[in-house]
C-alpha cells in the first residue's frame, strides 16, 4: 500500500505553517499500559489558521517504553480521519 513519509522538520517548512503557524487540539486519549511498554492513541483536530476553514482529525498511535524513571516514544504513526471512517470504540 502507498505510504507517505515526512518528518516534523519536513512540515515544519511548508510556506502556510511557516506563514501562519500550526494548531492542534486533543480530543480524546486513550492509553494501555503493561509492565515497560504502552502505546497511545489520540483523537486530534489540527488546523492551520486562516488557512483551513475546518480542521482536519486524525489519530496519532504512540508506542512507549520505559526506561529507569522516564518514558520515551519508541514509534508513532498517523492516520487522517477521512468522511468514511469508522472511530474505534476506545477514541469515540
Amino acid at each position: 500500500f502507498p505510504t507517505r513519509r515526512s518528518s516534523d522538520l519536513e512540515f515544519a517548512k511548508i510556506e502556510p505553517v511557516v506563514k501562519h503557524g500550526f494548531s492542534e487540539r486533543i480530543i480524546k486519549l486513550k492509553s494501555t499500559e503493561f509492565g515497560d511498554i504502552a502505546d497511545v492513541w489520540v483523537l486530534y483536530e489540527a488546523s492551520i489558521p486562516e488557512v483551513m476553514k475546518q480542521p482536519q482529525r486524525g489519530i496519532d498511535i504512540c508506542h512507549i517504553v520505559r526506561r529507569g524513571r522516564k518514558w520515551q516514544i519508541v514509534s508513532i504513526i498517523n492516520e487522517a480521519v477521512r468522511k468514511d471512517s469508522v472511530l474505534p470504540d476506545a477514541l469515540r
